[in-house]
């Protein structure tokens, strides 16, 4: 029995040790933030529509204008 127990620890800790996750260096995301023009006094703020994302052509970059 005592063979059998050792024989477990080992699979049990070989397996801990097969899925241990590995250490990466840091990743940085990098944000472009501007200011925009005045608003006019007549009128309001238009968004146009977003270009990029999630299903299009450049799914990590959204730009508004």
């Amino acid at each position: 029995m005592s063979r059998f127990r050792r024989s477990l620890v080992s699979v049990v800790l070989g397996c801990a040790l097969a899925f241990a996750q590995l250490t990466q260096s840091p990743t940085f995301e990098v944000a472009s933030v501007k200011p925009s023009a005045p608003v006019p006094a007549n009128g309001g703020v238009y968004f146009g529509p977003a270009r990029g994302g999630p299903g299009t052509p450049d799914p990590v970059q959204i730009t508004w204008t």
